[in-house]
C-alpha cells in the first residue's frame, strides 16, 4: 500500500484558491494513503461527468458484435479474426486490443473510483472498464477515494482526461461546464475566474469553453443530429477550438446551427447511416471484379444468403464460360 502524504501549502499552490475554498478541497484529499481494493465490474458506473464518446458507444457494440463471430478476444486480433478486425474503425481496432490484452493479463492498471451509494462510480479508466466487460471479467482493481462531492469528482474526471493526446476541444468545453454546474450545487464560486482557477486554466480560455458548451444547448444539438444528440456530439468533436469558437459566437440559434451543419458535414438532409449489404461486388478496370463478403454464412439471414449466393453463383458462371465443353 502507498502512502502520499498531503502538504497544505503544496495544495493551495497546485490549485491556486483562496483558504474558503482550500478548506472545501482538503476535504477530499487523500490524507493518507491510496487504498486498492478488488471491485466487481457490475458495481461500477461510468461517471456523468465523462464527455461522452469515450469509449463512443458504437465501438462497443461493434467490438461485441466482432467477439460474438470469433472464438475469444485473443481469437480477434490473431489471423483468424484479421476480417473481423477489419470490419472495425480506429478506436473499436484499439478497443478490441485492449480487450485482448485485459483478456490475457488483466487489469494491470487500477481504474479510480468514488463510493456512491453501495457501489461505485469511475473517475478514471472508463475505456479499460469497457473492455474489463467485453472481456467478460468478474472484478478488477479500483483505487478508492471514498465519498466524494460532485464538484471534487467532476474537477478529477476532467483532469484525467486533459492528460489524454486525444482530448478534444469539445469534450473540453462539456468538461468545464459540468465543472461549473456541480461547484453551484456545492455552493462553491462558479464564476468564470473561479472555475479557471480550480482548473488550472486561464481566464480568457475557461471563458471561451463555457460559452461554446452554452450555444450549444440540447434542444440545438438534438436539431443538428436530427434527433441524435451523439451523433451531432461526435461531429463536434472532430471540430477544433478555433472553429468552435467561431460558431458559438454568432448571435442566434439559427445561425449557429446553420454554420454547425456546414462545418460538421451535417447538412439539412437527415444523415443516413445506410448498412453495407452483406455481398457485394465491385467492378474493376479491365473487366475484374472484387467479391466482398461481409458476414459469416452461419450468421446470415435467409434473404441475405440468397443474395449472396445469387452474386457467387453469377460470378462462377462467368468464369465457368472460359472452361472448355466437356
Amino acid at each position: 500500500m502507498r502512502r502520499t502524504r498531503i502538504d497544505p501549502g503544496q495544495l493551495a499552490a497546485a490549485y491556486d484558491v483562496d483558504e474558503s475554498e482550500l478548506a472545501v478541497l482538503k476535504q477530499w484529499a487523500p490524507h493518507a494513503t491510496e487504498v486498492i481494493v478488488r471491485a466487481g465490474v457490475p458495481s461500477i458506473r461510468p461517471s456523468p461527468f465523462q464527455p461522452k464518446g469515450r469509449p463512443s458507444a458504437r465501438a462497443v457494440a461493434a467490438v461485441a458484435a466482432s467477439l460474438g463471430a470469433v472464438d475469444g478476444p485473443a481469437a480477434l486480433i490473431d489471423e483468424g479474426g484479421a476480417r473481423e478486425l477489419g470490419r472495425l474503425d480506429a478506436e473499436g481496432r484499439a478497443l478490441a486490443e485492449l480487450v485482448a490484452d485485459i483478456a490475457e493479463h488483466g487489469v494491470e492498471t487500477p481504474l479510480e473510483v468514488r463510493r456512491v451509494g453501495d457501489g461505485f462510480e469511475l473517475l478514471s479508466g472508463h475505456r479499460r472498464l469497457a473492455a474489463a466487460n467485453l472481456a467478460g471479467l468478474a472484478e478488477v482493481p479500483v483505487v478508492d477515494r471514498g465519498a466524494l462531492p460532485d464538484h471534487a469528482a467532476a474537477a478529477i474526471v476532467y483532469r484525467r482526461n486533459l492528460l489524454r493526446k486525444d482530448f478534444t476541444a469539445w469534450q473540453e468545453a462539456v468538461s468545464f461546464s459540468a465543472i461549473q454546474r456541480n461547484r453551484r450545487e456545492a455552493g462553491l464560486p462558479d464564476s468564470v475566474r473561479a472555475v479557471a482557477r480550480a482548473l488550472g486554466s486561464s481566464h480568457g480560455r475557461a471563458g471561451d469553453l463555457l460559452s461554446i458548451a452554452r450555444a450549444f444547448s440540447p434542444t440545438l444539438l438534438a436539431e443538428l443530429g436530427r434527433g441524435d444528440a451523439e451523433l451531432a456530439e461526435e461531429a463536434l468533436a472532430r471540430l477544433t477550438f478555433r472553429t468552435l469558437r467561431e460558431v458559438a459566437t454568432l448571435p442566434t440559434g439559427e445561425e449557429r446551427l446553420r454554420a454547425a451543419r456546414e462545418v460538421t458535414g451535417l447538412g439539412e438532409e437527415a444523415p443516413v447511416r445506410a448498412a453495407r449489404a452483406v455481398c457485394e461486388q465491385v467492378t474493376r478496370r479491365g473487366g475484374g471484379f472484387t467479391l466482398t463478403v461481409r458476414t459469416a454464412p452461419e450468421r446470415m439471414s435467409v434473404d441475405e444468403a440468397r443474395k449472396t449466393a445469387a452474386l457467387l453463383e453469377e460470378a462462377l458462371a462467368r468464369v465457368r464460360s472460359r472452361l472448355p465443353a466437356g
